[in-house]
This record gives structure tokens, sequence and C-alpha cells, in this order.
């Protein structure tokens, strides 16, 4: 098994965290999802999901995207196949590298959003974040707008992506998707 990306195929080391991420963002949006369509501001559920499932899981986010970003900049790619237009592989790299800024993006704004809230992350129980900014009320409901603009491009994005995927799939036929599994 080869960890590096070849210009045929991802290597171990993108795909293990490619589908980490993506399944990290799956339960994330699952979770959100349940928050605001089951649970009420005064729910004490929706406070455990909040800092027992929803803060560590963004820290862990934040560290995976960081590895994964270093990476896609350091790392070959796999070339498009040759039958693909320009303008869908300008298309597939600008919703690649939006999809992953958005990742990195999101869960930092949401860090910051916590701190600055006075409400310290813990990383499930084995350390809390310190607070290393000041307490700011404008700059937590600044960093909120931030985070929830971001995971909704983030879902618009994912969108794209899975759409690709299905005409790969679909009406392609072609084997693109065995470069990532």
């Amino acid at each position: 098994m080869e960890y590096r990306n070849t210009e045929q195929r991802y290597g171990t080391v993108a795909k293990c965290l490619h589908w980490i991420i993506a399944t990290a963002i799956l339960v994330q949006i699952g979770i959100m999802a349940y928050i605001n369509l089951f649970l009420t501001d005064a729910s004490p559920f929706k406070s455990y999901l909040m800092t027992a499932w929803h803060k560590p899981i963004g820290l862990a986010s934040i560290v995976l995207t960081l590895l994964s970003l270093h990476w896609y900049l350091t790392s070959p790619r796999p070339r498009f196949p040759i039958y693909m237009q320009a303008w869908e592989k300008r298309l597939a790299t600008t919703v690649h590298r939006c999809l992953l800024l958005s990742a990195v993006f999101m869960p930092i704004c949401g860090l910051l959003m916590s701190v600055a809230a006075g409400h310290l992350p813990s990383f499930f129980g084995l350390f809390t974040i310190p607070q290393f900014i000041a307490k700011n009320h404008d700059l937590a409901l600044l960093m909120f707008d931030f985070h929830s603009w971001t995971a909704c491009i983030l879902m618009g994005l994912l969108a794209l992506h899975l759409a690709g995927v299905c005409k790969h799939l679909f009406i392609h036929k072609d084997n693109i998707l065995k470069r990532m599994s």
C-alpha cells in the first residue's frame, strides 16, 4: 500500500485524511441538524452534544484539516482523466480547494467564538483549550456569523463535490473514484 500520492491515485495518507475529515463533517452536520430541529436552547442535551461532541470533533478537525492542507500543498495529485473538459477540471480544482479552506476556516472560527465567549472547549475531557484571547462578546458574535456562514458554504461545496462523484459514477461510469478508495 503506497502512502504517497501518485499521478494515478491518492496515497494512504491522503485517503485516510479525506475519509476521516469527511466523516467528521457529516457527524457535525448530523449533530447540528438534530440540535437545531429538535432541541431548545435550554435543553441540557443540547449542552451535552455541544460540549461532549461538537466542540471536540471541531478541535480534531482543525488539526486534521491543517494536516490535509499541508499534504495537499506538498504532494502531487492524480491527473484528471483526458476526457474531462478544461472547465470541468477548473471546477473540480476550485471546489476541492474551497472545500479544504472551508474545512480549515470553519472550526477555527468555532474555536475563536467559544474562547471569545468564555466557553473554553475541552478535547473529550483530556484537556481544555486555555483562554488565549480575552473575552469579547462582539468578537464571539462575529465568529458565530463566520462559523455559521462557512457551514452553509461548506454544505454547498459538499453538494457540488457529491454531484461530481455521481457524474463520474453514473454518467461516465469510469473508475476515477477508485483513486480515493
